[in-house]
Parts: structure tokens; sequence; C-alpha cells
């Protein structure tokens, strides 16, 4: 398997409002914390890409 270099960049995103946050309730989220790095997946998760971001973290570890 080839793979390119990735670099993390910090995201800062805007606060959700109580209907976002009703909303986001009913969907499937997977939430990974490592270290000071949040990484949250909301909604269907491609299977191969969600594989391919944990090896890569894994590396940089």
């Amino acid at each position: 398997m080839v793979t390119a270099p990735v670099t993390l960049i910090p995201v800062v995103t805007p606060a959700v409002t109580e209907r976002q946050l009703s909303a986001r309730q009913s969907e499937p989220v997977i939430e990974l914390v490592i270290d000071d790095v949040t990484l949250r997946l909301h909604g269907g998760v491609n299977p191969i890409t969600l594989s391919t971001v944990l090896d890569c973290l894994a590396r940089r570890r």
C-alpha cells in the first residue's frame, strides 16, 4: 500500500446551535481523542477512508 504524507491543521468551528444539536443526536458519530487532537466523524463513514486516517494517525505517534 502506498501512502502520501499527511499534514494535520487545527480547525476552529462555530458553536453548534440547539437545532443543529438535536439534528445531530440522531446520526451516528465516531469520536477519536489522541492527546490534544479530537477527530469527530458524523454520519456514514467510509470504512476504507477511516482505516486510512487511522493508519496515518498511528504512524504520527
